[in-house]
């Protein structure tokens, strides 16, 4: 059985979290510094995606009309 420093630490604080967590499995609810990351990193790949697709047309566009 490997134990880490935060195992150890979460058995100290609950044995029954140390349980869920470690010998279920459960993951552990994200903190809501972690979801607002996941947030901000989903937005800005949406953003990403929209350029990718505008430039693509705008390029597909210029393909069709002869100019470069």
């Amino acid at each position: 059985m490997k134990l880490s420093y935060t195992a150890l630490q979460t058995f100290q604080q609950c044995h029954f979290r140390y349980h869920l967590r470690y010998d279920r499995g459960l993951a552990s609810r994200p903190r809501p510094a972690a979801q607002s990351s996941r947030a901000l990193h989903g937005a800005l790949h949406l953003f990403h995606q929209g350029l990718k697709n505008h430039q693509a047309a705008a390029v597909s566009q210029d393909r069709d009309s002869g100019t470069q």
